[in-house]
């Protein structure tokens, strides 16, 4: 079981997902999964994961949830205990993913950490 969900809410955000995807793909820390939340999205978002990035699971909401209630589904897709939660941008890095996790192992808590960029 990975130690890391990277939930990404996409709503319409096809022409995002490649650059983000493959950013993902390209991470040296690899102890995660990725989750994308798909908000009832109308540019076949959901298809072109499915075809191009199969180690992704997806979740197909019948609405738009916004990025809370996309949020909130892929949180409950994951078994993991640290989500990593991402406004749909064109690069992720989880560099500091490793440094997140330590104190989350350490102590079983974990307050909210932000990337800086």
């Amino acid at each position: 079981m990975p130690s890391v969900s990277v939930i990404i809410v996409n709503y319409n955000g096809l022409s995002h997902l490649k650059e983000c995807l493959d950013s993902l793909r390209g991470q040296t820390f690899r102890d995660f999964e990725t989750i994308l939340v798909d908000n009832a999205s109308a540019d076949n978002s959901a298809a072109f994961v499915k075809e191009h990035y199969p180690e992704v699971s997806i979740i197909e909401n019948r609405e738009n949830l916004g990025y809370g209630g996309g949020n909130n589904a892929g949180i409950r897709k994951s078994q993991v205990s640290m989500s990593f939660s991402s406004i749909m941008t064109q690069r992720l890095t989880l560099t500091g993913c490793k440094g997140l996790l330590k104190p989350l192992r350490r102590t079983g808590q974990l307050g909210c950490a932000r990337q800086r960029y």
